[in-house]
């Protein structure tokens, strides 16, 4: 009788004890209702052990149990070596980034950024606890690309407050980058944060970007869909000062001689010439252009501007029948990029990072066959071979090629560099350059268009290069597209019942091939 009890004693103690993990896994919780059965199983458990020592002997000592035993050993070693892994991953500040999104690795621009400092950077963080952990786990990042020039700190705002008020801070979340004797204040904690912080930090004084107006083209005050204030607050982010310039309401009707750029963006209406006379005089003294003109927009006078630049025009509207731009949403008229100069500057970092860019409703550009002695011109971005100009004249696109048509790839983008004589300035100047970038399609600049794919890093990377900030040229942080799984306590729960049934379905399974082997022997 006496063990009979003790068997069901220890099958007591054993389900006490599991019952013991499962509850506490479950609670997290280490209180009496933890304690209580814990005990109970042990010592059910041990007066089992004491009844059936001599049987417990001799099964420790059995072949089985040594094979068992040396599978507990190799478990427990495999067990100790991803501890010690991950103990040194940790210690060494050691990870790798396996999110589809990427969410976690540094940005092209922001590597570049920060391993171009020129002086070493302390960011003084403003954060509380409940805020901490994912703007420092950025700093840690940000700090392995430059350890030397790049430190971060964090700040309590009650513990230091004369500090904060120092740096005029007054809210949790807050940031101050210091450098030397200069400052930026910083508000959150995301990368394009930190990132614009660190190029207004470093940029010194800004340089000038004018928009032309007076000819409707898409103006960076109109926040609609046509508008482009997105590319005009993506280019303040960078360290540009955006304006508007029309050259019929200026006193001297010239271009503005802090002009590091200028903008015609989709202009309805052609330039007059004394307006293209301006632009002549600019590019004279070496200035920088970007110009977007739509497709079926009459604007001779600036067509023939451009020819004499070395830039043509296409008569045509853009149609890319492959099913590949569908899968985007896309339409037959919005074809998608993905063939880009390998080595220009602008270019260069999109393709070989993949990136994309769309352009939709736009014509082809080609480079005069004879272009202006000692000019420079490259077709930044190309159409798949599947996509052609459209010659014809309609809304019905047609579904391939005419005879008439542009075969493609076509070219949709183009840079060129000039020398000064080529717009009457001085030709003993051979070091210096005018620029010029035409595209297509001025949708790629609006609001609707610029955040699509890469347009954006495509258009101000092209701003940079007019500008001569080619140090500057990289492709910005995208938005993280986090999409955790939330589940609430009863879905939790049957999760996680799931698995004990599987791990129970398992062992009931073991536990019947153990007896069935006993009973055939």
């Amino acid at each position: 009788m006496r063990t009979q009890y003790a068997k069901a004693a220890g099958w007591a103690g054993l389900a006490l004890l599991f019952f013991t993990g499962i509850t506490y896994s479950i609670r997290g919780i280490a209180d009496l209702w933890l304690w209580l059965p814990l005990a109970l199983g042990l010592g059910l458990a041990g007066w089992w052990l004491s009844v059936f020592k001599s049987e417990a002997w001799l099964t420790l000592r059995s072949r089985k149990t040594r094979q068992g035993a040396n599978a507990v050993v190799f478990s427990l070693a495999v067990l100790a070596i991803a501890v010690l892994i991950q103990a040194l991953a940790a210690g060494n500040d050691l990870s790798a980034d396996l999110t589809k999104n990427k969410a976690f690795t540094l940005a092209d621009e922001t590597v570049k950024t920060v391993k171009g400092l020129e002086q070493k950077v302390e960011v003084l963080a403003f954060f509380g606890d409940e805020n901490k952990a994912q703007f420092e786990d950025l700093l840690k990042r940000v700090k392995r690309v430059n350890p030397a020039d790049f430190d971060y700190r964090f700040v309590n705002l009650n513990r230091e407050p004369l500090l904060a008020q120092q740096y005029g801070v007054h809210s949790l979340g807050t940031s101050v980058l210091v450098a030397g004797d200069q400052t930026e204040t910083v508000s959150g904690a995301r990368e394009e944060d930190l990132l614009n912080g660190l190029v207004k930090l470093g940029s010194g004084a800004k340089k000038q970007v004018y928009f032309l107006a007076g000819h409707q083209e898409r103006a960076i005050d109109d926040s609609s869909a046509t508008g482009v204030s997105g590319l005009k607050q993506g280019l303040e982010s960078s360290s540009f000062d955006v304006r508007t310039l029309n050259l019929g309401t200026t006193a001297d009707g010239k271009v503005p001689s802090d002009a590091s750029a200028l903008v015609v963006a989709g202009p309805r209406t052609d330039l007059l010439a004394p307006e293209l006379q301006a632009l002549n005089q600019y590019l004279a003294q070496g200035g920088r252009l970007l110009v977007a003109v739509d497709p079926r927009v009459p604007v001779p006078g600036l067509t023939a501007w451009l020819a004499k630049a070395g830039i043509l025009l296409g008569q045509d509207i853009v149609i890319d029948i492959n099913p590949f731009s569908q899968l985007y949403g896309a339409s037959p008229l919005a074809p998608i990029i993905q063939a880009f100069d390998p080595q220009h500057a602008i270019t260069k970092d999109l393709l070989e990072q993949h990136g994309q860019a769309i352009f939709p409703q736009t014509r082809s550009l080609a480079l005069a066959a004879k272009m202006p002695e000692g000019a420079v011109g490259t077709a930044l971005a190309k159409t798949l071979p599947s996509a052609f100009g459209w010659t014809g004249k309609g809304t019905r696109a047609p579904s391939r090629a005419g005879a008439g048509d542009n075969k493609g790839p076509v070219a949709l983008m183009l840079s060129v560099e000039l020398p000064l004589k080529a717009f009457g300035g001085d030709a003993a100047a051979p070091d210096k350059q005018a620029r010029v970038v035409a595209l297509g399609s001025s949708v790629v600049l609006d609001n609707q268009g610029v955040s699509a794919f890469n347009n954006q890093d495509l258009v101000i990377n092209s701003l940079r290069w007019l500008a001569g900030e080619e140090k500057r040229i990289a492709l910005a942080p995208k938005a993280k597209d986090d999409s955790p799984l939330l589940l609430d306590r009863g879905r939790l729960l049957m999760v996680w019942w799931t698995f004990i049934l599987m791990a129970l379905a398992a062992l009931g399974m073991g536990v019947l091939v153990t007896l069935r082997r006993r009973t055939e022997a």
